[in-house]
């Protein structure tokens, strides 16, 4: 009997126990599928340009994917929605598509807002809830609508690590995190759930054949988005205008420099000229604090939960117009320094614009705006360039019997038009087509020229174009300066900083 008695109660602990399991197993997915209905499919019609024949434009469609979140909001990747036509929200399960258009977009961070036209749609939706920066090996649970299928995909992973990476939409570095989950294309945009909160949204995969894994914008950079446009309007991240130098060499620290060996920082090796930080910034500081936050000398700060982020990442999270707190060591004496963070972080490509392009003599020149590196106020006033907004390319060559010899050349950045500098894409247009001189020269900034018979351009151009089904030789703003009869220099504003890797 005893042993019977015995037996009998080690059976009903373990189904009670195995019961326990089932339940908690159970409930962990219908966590799972409650907030998946919060998950959408994004169908997205854009337009697409070919650089080398920027007059033809071509529609393409595409599916992404996106989270609601309060306010009858949608969050998704600038990525999907850039250049779109027409946008169209799709439920798990739904036949159903509703219109949709874009609200907000930073496509620093690769991130955008959009909202529906019908606001029905959000009534049985519960959105998601943003939560905090997970920790490193925390369990994540990732939802999206990759290609090959109409169904919500859920795949699940770890954190594998946080710390600054390329953002592949924009070029620019931020805060990222790695997860080892499954994320393939159309994947973009989804929501990483880390106890049933929002951690992060899905940005692009590592690559790998196997697609193991992927990186996500981390919940932080997404809170920073929503408060910037919570006005209205996005004001841009601001940015430190500094190059700096790590100081792990003890040598350059304590032998140089005379730290003591319980200070350290970062060494500031060129401050940029034209920004807020010139005149109160200088090189040879030492920036030991940022926001009262300790910097290491590898450049990292010590956070919440033995977080170690670039110091970079406290910038990023602040708003334009805020003030910076740095602590510096200057000559041997402490300093606080208060700077207005004014200078905002532009891209080097242009989003959300047609091609600015202008079409002669065979010749297809292409207009960007103009990034200039991190130069000294002595640099800068040397600088040729210093009223510079734009670049010009020449991108293709339409091959004629008139620019034969010429018919290789291919991204062919313009510096000079007959021997004169230009500031802007109108100056360029203009030095080019109101010259009177019989042949045009060309340069680039090392002197590779280009010769063009101007008689012979002028009389072949409409010819050309012809041949070529170029049904528009010119993009719109050419259109309004050919009805002046005078070309005036345009007006100049601050160039663009082109950060190095060291800057951002």
């Amino acid at each position: 009997m005893s042993y019977c008695f015995c037996n009998t109660r080690f059976l009903t602990l373990i189904l009670f126990l195995f019961g326990i399991t089932l339940f908690q197993n159970a409930f962990a997915l219908d966590d799972k599928y409650s907030l998946s209905s919060s998950v959408v499919k994004i169908h997205v019609t854009s337009k697409s340009f070919d650089e080398s024949e920027p007059w033809n434009t071509s529609t393409i469609s595409g599916t992404g994917t996106g989270f609601v979140i309060d306010g009858n909001r949608i969050i998704t990747n600038a990525h999907i929605v850039e250049d779109s036509t027409f946008i169209e929200v799709q439920l798990d399960g739904d036949s159903k598509r509703y219109k949709a258009s874009t609200i907000a977009i930073s496509h620093e961070t690769d991130l955008a807002l959009i909202t529906l036209e019908d606001k029905n749609f959000f009534a049985k939706i519960k959105p998601l809830q943003l939560g905090k920066l997970p920790n490193i090996h925390q369990k994540v649970v990732v939802y999206g609508y990759p290609i090959g299928g109409d169904a919500l995909s859920i795949t699940e992973g770890v954190i594998s690590r946080i710390e600054y990476q390329n953002y592949a939409h924009s070029s620019l570095a931020y805060l990222a995190i790695q997860v080892d989950a499954a994320i393939n294309y159309g994947n973009s945009g989804g929501a990483a759930i880390v106890e049933n909160k929002v951690v992060g949204v899905v940005m692009q995969f590592d690559g790998a054949e196997d697609n193991s894994g992927g990186y996500i914008i981390p919940v932080s950079i997404l809170k920073r988005f929503l408060n910037d446009i919570s006005d209205g309007k996005s004001d841009g991240i601001p940015y430190l205008p500094i190059n700096y130098q790590k100081l792990e060499s003890p040598v350059l620290r304590e032998g140089y420099y005379k730290l003591p060996l319980d200070q350290s920082g970062i060494l500031i090796t060129r401050v940029c000229a034209n920004t807020e930080a010139e005149g109160v910034l200088q090189q040879g500081d030492i920036i030991k604090t940022i926001d009262g936050k300790k910097i290491e000398n590898n450049a990292r700060v010590f956070g919440a939960d033995n977080t170690r982020f670039t110091f970079m990442h406290y910038i990023d999270l602040h708003q334009v117009n805020d003030t910076l707190k740095l602590e510096i060591v200057r000559k041997g004496k402490t300093l606080t320094i208060n700077l207005p963070l004014k200078d905002i972080t532009e891209l080097e490509q242009e989003f959300d614009q047609d091609p600015r392009y202008f079409v002669y003599g065979g010749y297809v020149f292409i207009a960007n705006k103009y990034s200039q590196d991190c130069i000294t106020a002595k640099e800068y006033k040397l600088s040729e360039n210093k009223n510079k907004i734009d670049s010009i390319t020449l991108v293709n060559v339409l091959p004629t019997s008139h620019n034969t010899g010429t018919h290789q050349l291919s991204q062919m950045e313009i510096a000079k038009v007959n021997q004169q500098t230009f500031n802007s894409f109108k100056e360029f247009y203009c030095l080019l087509s109101k010259t009177k001189t019989p042949i045009i020269l060309l340069q680039n900034s090392s002197g590779t020229s280009l010769a063009i018979d101007r008689e012979v351009a002028n009389k072949t151009n409409a010819d050309t174009l012809e041949k070529y089904q170029i049904h528009k030789s010119q993009s719109v703003e050419v259109d309004q300066w050919e009805k002046n009869t005078s070309c005036v220099a345009t007006k100049t504003r601050r160039s663009t900083i082109k950060l190095d890797k060291a800057s951002r």
